[in-house]
């Protein structure tokens, strides 16, 4: 599912750039993107941020090493990547409630970020590893455009 993600998030930088250039078709594209990776995030983190694959998702044996902790762990991050996602999004369709969703969305994967890092000092775990980059990332992103941009 990296894949999917890399080339969702492809398609939406390129949907901004096309609304932003006013070219036809960016505001569909980053509506469609930016939605089904949020609910990639929303209902599939457990599964993609612990490294498990979307074919292996309903066999037993995909979750012989991961505890309770890291799928719910998976979970939280994943709830709040999606609310970035969505904030993102809103502002960027100049939608209401993209402020909201943003400083939401920004206080919840500062806390995930700082428990991932805090639980990557102590165990290099795979999963904190995942977080930390994605938190980085669409949190950084999110903050910029948060910042940037007016309305």
């Amino acid at each position: 599912m990296k894949k999917a993600e890399i080339i969702l998030g492809i398609i939406a930088i390129a949907g901004i750039i096309m609304r932003l250039m006013a070219i036809p078709g960016g505001v569909i594209l980053t509506l469609i993107s930016l939605t089904v990776l949020s609910t990639l995030y929303y209902f599939l983190s457990f599964a993609l941020l612990n490294g498990i694959r979307l074919r292996k998702i309903f066999k037993k044996e995909s979750y012989a090493e991961i505890n309770a902790q890291k799928i719910i762990a998976a979970i939280l991050a994943g709830f709040s990547l999606s609310i970035l996602t969505m904030g993102i999004l809103f502002k960027i369709q100049s939608y209401p409630g993209a402020n909201l969703m943003l400083i939401i969305g920004l206080v919840y994967i500062a806390i995930v970020a700082l428990l991932s890092v805090t639980y990557y000092l102590r165990k290099k775990s795979a999963l904190t590893k995942r977080v930390l980059y994605r938190s980085l990332v669409i949190g950084g992103l999110s903050l910029l455009i948060f910042v940037m941009l007016p309305y």
